[in-house]
């Protein structure tokens, strides 16, 4: 028998989450707290009993053959989804689903739905901008602009034209660009190795890049015209004993680009990039700044990003310690992606040649 009370993981981490942009929810004069999350909730999982939404029948029969083989449903939670530092692992199923004003004045990130199976749960969790306070701008409106969804696809179809009858809402597949993608790791490496107090020496540099980063794959793709079918990809991974080395590499050529040009590149620093490009050209005769190269997959001990919109996230060491910098830098991954979602600018990759 599974033991009882097992400790509930922060729902963002150790999942592979589909990425959607998702327009504001529209809710009339309804406040967005736990009690009214329990309504909506309790109509989603009458949808998918079987009953109709618009008059539309929508519900997931049993026959579906994807959910049939993971039992028969169980229950629907949604609820405000704490921050971080707030969440209580071992919180019970009525501490979850409690309407916890507590919620409302310490804030929420966003809105985790769960629809629980007996051998499965799904979730999706909406996001918001927490320093832009974008949530309630607008009398009626909620704005959670990042959706991440794990669900089969029959579930998650449903789930998305619950949330547009119910919301007035539109999601779509959120892609990853490449640049940002490779924007991306390349912030985290550089928070990652950073303090309130300035970058780490190199031994707790190094260090910490072998221990959270590890090992780091790097996917590329190639949108070449009538390139042979064997070669649409390729794979290359930095040993988590050679990435700091990489990065001071890296930092080197940029020293010598910066004496050139007179500080035009070192307003963004990309050591990491910049060490990848040259690496990628000496060796393999390609060029990363060219068009037709794109990098389709970041991966690591922290994080994996893929450009057809799929992240996943580890889970750091503790987040109540103010020097947890895999915290730090998660956060701010996440932050990124938010800002991604609502249409902000991504800055693009700095010429690398």
């Amino acid at each position: 028998m599974a033991p009882e009370n097992v400790p509930r993981p922060y729902p963002l981490y150790s999942t592979t989450f589909t990425t959607h942009r998702l327009s504001p929810l529209f809710h009339s004069n309804v406040t967005v707290n736990n009690t009214a999350l329990r309504q909506y909730a309790t109509q989603f999982r009458d949808v998918l009993t079987g009953e109709v939404l618009r008059g539309v029948r929508v519900g997931l029969g049993a026959d579906e053959e994807i959910l049939a083989r993971v039992g028969a449903l169980k229950t629907v939670r949604w609820n405000l989804l704490r921050n971080e530092e707030d969440w209580e692992p071992g919180a019970d199923e009525t501490q979850i689903n409690g309407d916890d004003t507590t919620i409302q004045e310490r804030g929420h990130i966003g809105i985790l739905a769960e629809i629980v199976y007996e051998k499965s749960t799904y979730s999706a969790i909406l996001l918001h901008d927490t320093e832009k306070q974008e949530v309630g701008d607008i009398a009626g409106f909620s704005h959670y602009p990042l959706l991440l969804t794990r669900m089969p696809g029959p579930l998650r179809e449903t789930f998305l034209d619950f949330l547009a009858a119910t919301f007035d809402t539109r999601a779509s597949i959120l892609k990853l660009p490449s640049h940002f993608l490779a924007q991306t790791a390349e912030m985290y490496l550089a928070n990652i190795m950073s303090t309130e107090n300035g970058t780490l020496d190199a031994e707790p540099s190094s260090r910490v890049l072998r221990t959270v980063i590890k090992d780091i794959l790097i996917t590329l793709t190639f949108d070449v015209p009538n390139m042979t079918s064997s070669l649409k990809t390729m794979d290359i991974t930095i040993s988590k004993d050679d990435s700091w080395h990489m990065i001071q590499s890296g930092r080197k050529l940029l020293q010598v680009i910066d004496g050139q040009e007179n500080g035009n590149n070192a307003k963004v620093p990309r050591p990491f990039t910049r060490a990848l490009k040259q690496y990628v050209d000496a060796h393999l005769g390609l060029k990363l700044d060219d068009p037709r190269v794109k990098i389709s997959r970041v991966a690591c001990g922290a994080f994996v990003l893929g450009t057809e919109g799929k992240i996943k996230l580890s889970t750091p060491s503790t987040v109540l310690d103010e020097d947890d910098v895999q915290s730090k830098a998660t956060k701010a991954l996440v932050a990124g992606l938010i800002d991604l979602a609502t249409g902000g600018k991504i800055v693009t990759m700095v010429d690398l040649t």
